[in-house]
């Protein structure tokens, strides 16, 4: 990424990636710019091994605060969400598993 952005990853995410991608398609879907989603999958998935140019970006979405699966190009019953947004997915919610936000990730409550 950029020098003046700092990436933390979750705990396990390497780990976790390599599994799931054995048993899933992933794709990346981000509020965030397509090029900031770039940026990010090259610190994630350096060898394209995840994700490769399955990024879906805020430039992508037709209905601007919200994400959806239009661009995932499998069937909706059988799609897993992980995000830590659930408001974003208002129309996915059966597919979602809502995950602790980064910035509060071991914090005690």
């Amino acid at each position: 990424m950029d020098n003046d952005k700092l990436v933390k990853l979750r705990p396990f995410v390497r780990n976790f990636l390599k599994k799931a991608s054995s048993m899933f398609e992933m794709y990346v879907c981000t509020m965030g710019t397509q090029c900031y989603a770039t940026a990010a999958v090259k610190v994630l998935d350096s060898n394209s091994k995840y994700f490769n140019s399955r990024i879906i970006a805020r430039e992508d979405f037709k209905v601007k605060d919200r994400k959806n699966l239009d661009l995932v190009l499998s069937q909706e019953r059988g799609t897993v969400i992980l995000d830590d947004t659930e408001s974003v997915w208002s129309d996915h919610t059966e597919n979602l598993k809502v995950v602790e936000n980064m910035t509060t990730l071991g914090t005690k409550k």
